[in-house]
């Protein structure tokens, strides 16, 4: 039974003052009429499941921008198991082109336990090369076994979507890429085609909402 409303609402004012648990840009929605569409994710779980609410924010209301890339130095300092995981993501690819977002990013900003030994790890890439990203992918099964962790890998491309790295690499012809305003299915060789022809572009960080 979910504890009252008197002790969990408690509990939501001493998650925030503290940590200053960030909000995290999230996709608009038809009620969204103003404002940036955020979600709060909250670090307890109730019985039926962690905490989150979606809202709006003004933009002069915002104070800091968080990048996925800036998580991941301080990321790469933690030590619960998906934390190594992370470590040997890093290895085999390309310095700052490798990001962290969810359960994981949340813990490294605020140092409150939002993860636990089999959390997923959740990660973006934006401005690797082809090959590095079919590097990476042929370690994640190794990886996903020994850390008990899964790893899921979102891939930037040049229209700002993002596309999984598991599906790009797989044999299907159609990949899902989600943006900011939108999702769209997309032939898998389009998305290929754009990512080779940024190969050697700057790697856009801006594309990917911040925390």
């Amino acid at each position: 039974m979910r504890t009252s409303d008197a002790a969990f609402g408690e509990r939501m004012a001493q998650s925030f003052e503290p940590a200053q648990i960030p909000a995290i840009v999230r996709r608009r929605a038809p009620c969204d009429q103003t404002g940036i569409g955020i979600g709060i994710s909250f670090p307890f779980v109730e019985e039926d499941g962690r905490l989150r609410f979606a809202t709006t924010v003004a933009p002069e209301d915002v104070v800091r921008r968080i990048s996925p890339y800036d998580l991941v130095e301080n990321a790469l300092q933690m030590t619960m198991r998906p934390f190594g995981a992370l470590q040997r993501v890093a290895e085999v690819t390309r310095p700052g082109t490798l990001g962290i977002y969810g359960a994981c990013a949340l813990q490294t900003v605020t140092g409150l336990r939002y993860v636990h030994d089999r959390s997923d790890l959740d990660l973006v890439v934006c401005g690797e090369t082809i090959t590095g990203l079919r590097r990476m992918n042929s370690v994640l099964p190794e990886l996903e076994r020994e850390f008990g962790s899964t790893i899921d890998v979102e891939v930037i491309l040049a229209c700002g979507g993002g596309v999984k790295l598991k599906e790009l690499c797989g044999r299907q012809k159609t990949v899902l890429v989600k943006s900011i305003s939108a999702v769209e299915i997309i032939n898998k060789s389009k998305a290929i085609e754009t990512l080779l022809s940024n190969e050697t572009a700057a790697s856009p960080h801006g594309v990917m909402p911040e925390i």
